[in-house]
């Protein structure tokens, strides 16, 4: 027994704390090729749906400068109507919103923008739904044209109520009349080019929204390349930090190896990109009995690496530049969101 105790090695203090540094670098390697792998299938998904939209839209995607200013004016449109609604029908949102509600203060001012707001999206909803009618035919057409004949009359109306609760009878002189003449005909100009703009109304509504979903997707585009990028890099840093110790116990503690750690295959081929050339080995297959030299002089697979993608033990820190890694990226990503679309399918499916 004492002879069995002497040759049992001791472990030092320095080599155990070692070992706790070593274990976790190859989890965190993995953790970081994996959110790089899961942005550049997002990236890929995203570019997919941008692409897709420009295809079902290429009239909103390069329009003219006639259209362009078209959809721009439309717009503004919107904007003078629901500016010209906030000062006209102030007293009334006021008169609403303090009554019923009982707001004061900063939200009297927020209901006044409320109210000009809710003006504009109905009168721009009946515009839209009275052009798609007229344009299929149907019968719900004259609806929606009474529907916006009646908010019509109702907003005018509106802009004189509020000119006549304004001012005294004893103040209504010739320039009060034709103050509010000219308001009420504002009015109608302004909400009549609304309502019964709906061609205008459509093709701005199809361009700002166009507009704002491809910005949406090119930010997204953006930033899942540049975080996807971070992760790969943070990935290639932590692995060079793990060879970097882990070569540095095996020389200090001989007895004590510490094999290199096993990564899948995503790991790989994102280290491979990101340092340029294959850092990895693979585990060769035992020849067999009934090998056959290759024909024709063929070279066989390089030491290391069996030529079919199998399964990594190690690290191939001396292995010179291969060819370039990058070539299959896109395939390779591709193959990854196929998969990962049938398995949301497969999820869905009864």
């Amino acid at each position: 027994m004492p002879a069995a105790q002497a040759q049992m090695r001791v472990v030092t203090e320095g080599e155990r704390r070692s070992r706790r540094q070593i274990e976790p670098l190859p989890g965190r390697v993995r953790l970081h090729a994996r959110e790089a792998t899961a942005r550049r299938l997002d990236r890929t998904a995203a570019d997919s749906r941008l692409q897709e939209l420009v295809r079902q839209h290429p009239e909103l995607a390069q329009p003219n400068l006639r259209d362009t200013m078209r959809h721009w004016l439309s717009v503004c449109g919107l904007v003078a109507v629901l500016l010209f609604d906030c000062v006209i029908s102030a007293p009334t949102a006021q008169y609403l919103a303090g009554t019923y509600l009982g707001i004061e203060g900063v939200g009297m001012f927020a209901s006044v923008i409320a109210f000009a707001l809710a003006v504009v999206l109905v009168e721009l909803y009946f515009s839209v739904c009275r052009y798609s009618a007229r344009e299929e035919g149907e019968a719900s057409f004259w609806l929606w044209q009474g529907a916006a004949i009646v908010m019509l009359l109702i907003m005018c109306g509106l802009v004189a109520a509020t000119q006549l609760a304004s001012a005294e009878a004893p103040d209504r002189d010739g320039v009060f009349w034709l103050r509010c003449g000219a308001l009420v005909l504002l009015a109608m100009i302004l909400h009549g080019a609304v309502l019964f703009g709906g061609r205008y109304a459509h093709d701005g509504k199809a361009y700002v929204t166009f507009t704002l979903r491809r910005g949406g997707l090119s930010r997204q585009i953006a930033l899942d390349g540049r975080v996807a990028e971070q992760a790969a890099r943070r990935a290639g840093d932590v692995f060079g930090a793990y060879m970097a110790q882990l070569t540095a116990f095996n020389q200090a503690y001989p007895d004590a190896r510490i094999d290199p750690a096993m990564f899948d295959r995503e790991t790989q081929q994102l280290l491979e990109q990101h340092f340029g050339y294959p850092v990895i080995e693979t585990r060769t297959p035992p020849p067999r009995d009934n090998a056959q030299a290759p024909e024709g002089g063929r070279p066989a697979p390089p030491n290391g690496s069996d030529g079919n993608g199998s399964h990594p033990v190690g690290v191939n820190a001396g292995t010179p530049p291969a060819a370039d890694a990058g070539d299959g990226e896109n395939e390779y990503l591709r193959s990854l969101l196929n998969r990962r679309m049938r398995e949301d399918e497969a999820e869905v499916r009864p």
